[in-house]
């Protein structure tokens, strides 16, 4: 999906040409704020702080969620951020699904 944004809503020359003019298309303002969230960094810092809240938590949700939102930075020029937080999520769904127990619990057993 986030590759079918790229390609059909960012990339092409010809809606950043109808979007600058006037009067501007009603489907402008979604590309406009999809592109401002690129160019802000907020994919992949979003990305980043849901693998660092997975990995702390180890809700599954959240891991998955962290792991989409950096795929999508991935694909969204936001790599260096979306990379660690897919990185973080993929980390954090292992851990969730091998069924490693939380650090307090193994310090509590022993």
């Amino acid at each position: 999906m986030a590759y079918a944004l790229r390609i059909g809503l960012i990339e092409p020359e010809a809606f950043g040409q109808l979007c600058a003019g006037s009067p501007a298309p009603g489907w402008c303002w979604p590309r406009a704020l999809l592109i401002d969230a690129i160019h802000s960094g907020v994919l992949g810092a979003g990305a980043f702080a849901l693998g660092a809240l997975a990995t702390f938590r180890r809700k599954p949700g959240v891991a998955a969620a962290a792991a989409a939102l950096g795929a999508v930075g991935l694909v969204l020029y936001d790599a260096d951020a979306g990379a660690v937080g897919l990185l973080l999520g993929m980390l954090a769904l292992a851990r969730i699904l091998a069924g490693e127990p939380l650090a307090e619990h193994r310090s509590t057993e022993q």
